[in-house]
């Protein structure tokens, strides 16, 4: 009974490793970052998002005509603006972002030999690699040169790389990942493709170590184009 279930055993996988293909490629394109930000005391501060680079390396392992499984190291620029209203009026800051991801997928794809659709969900890991910062700020200065209120202010510009700080900054990131696409086979090796991912993150980049910072959040949005290839034709 033992030998019979592992021949049958050999004989799928033998036969799901005939229909199998690696496949890899490059996708390059533009995303959208928004940033959720829970206000708390900051009520006067708006925040808004940004656009940006985004590029991915995915390699797949097509198990059959309707079933892959696909990884991507994937660069994302995530940023977000911000100004200030009411009495605090004026500031502004604009941030960019820097992160790399590593999205895992199951993709399931419908259509024609030539033509087909697809669909992916999963999770990813990330890290956040680099952050810039520039904009404008307000300082009220006494008559000793040191900050005080109700003062004469002074306004001052910036564009600064930011340092992080373990206290204040969570560089790790995770979350969930969904792609919608399509591609279209130019060659039995090559498919042009153009595809939607979202990047949900699930983890504050606030450090929980800094407990007066608010929670903050990014999703991130992209569109992508690029080229396939599989290492076995079709």
């Amino acid at each position: 009974m033992i030998k019979r279930l592992f021949i049958v055993l050999a004989m799928v996988v033998a036969a799901v490793g005939l229909r199998a293909q690696w496949s890899a490629g490059l996708m390059v394109g533009y995303d959208y970052n928004s940033y959720n930000y829970a206000k708390g005391y900051g009520y006067d501060l708006r925040y808004g998002g940004r656009s940006g680079f985004a590029m991915s390396v995915p390699v797949q392992y097509t198990i059959n005509d309707w079933f892959a499984l696909r990884a991507d190291l994937a660069y994302l620029q995530k940023g977000h603006k911000m100004h200030r209203t009411g009495y605090h009026a004026g500031p502004t800051e604009n941030v960019r972002d820097h992160y790399l991801h590593l999205p895992v997928q199951a993709q399931f794809s419908f259509g024609t030999a030539k033509v087909r659709g697809y669909l992916g969900l999963g999770g990813y890991v990330g890290y956040w690699l680099h952050s810039h910062r520039s904009g404008v700020d307000i300082i009220n200065m006494g008559p000793w040169g040191s900050v005080e209120d109700n003062s004469e202010s002074h306004w001052y510009y910036y564009d600064e790389c930011v340092d992080f700080l373990s206290e204040r900054d969570q560089r790790f990131d995770a979350g969930l990942v969904a792609s919608l696409g399509v591609g279209y086979r130019i060659t039995p090796r090559i498919e042009a493709r153009a595809e939607t991912v979202l990047h949900y993150s699930v983890i504050d980049t606030a450090s929980g170590s800094h407990g007066n910072l608010a929670p903050r959040y990014n999703s991130t949005f992209s569109f992508q184009v690029g080229c396939i290839y599989y290492f076995t034709a079709k």
